[in-house]
């Protein structure tokens, strides 16, 4: 698959993609910065798409996990400000 191929794809697909992501966040800008993400990946990683799957699959499994981890990141923040809040006594 060629970078071209894969831009005309993900372009049928996107506004699923980024519905689907912003189910997941509930934030329309983390929605939009892992779309984005999502495509920077693919697009560096497209030589190990091996086809045993549709593209539209393969995409949507990037962004799954590119989902889960920035919710990961997010939960390890919100952990470190509540030690941060109990060790230093601020209320916010």
């Amino acid at each position: 698959m060629t970078s071209d191929q894969l831009i005309t794809e993900f372009e049928t697909f996107q506004g699923e993609l980024k519905s689907f992501l912003l189910r997941m966040t509930a934030s329309v800008q983390d929605a939009e910065d892992i779309l984005q993400d999502t495509y920077v990946k693919a697009h560096t990683k497209i030589d190990s798409f091996r086809g045993e799957a549709s593209l539209k699959t393969w995409i949507f499994s990037i962004a799954s996990n590119l989902s889960g981890a920035a919710e990961l990141q997010l939960h390890h923040l919100e952990h470190n400000r509540q030690i941060m809040e109990k060790y230093l006594g601020e209320t916010g």
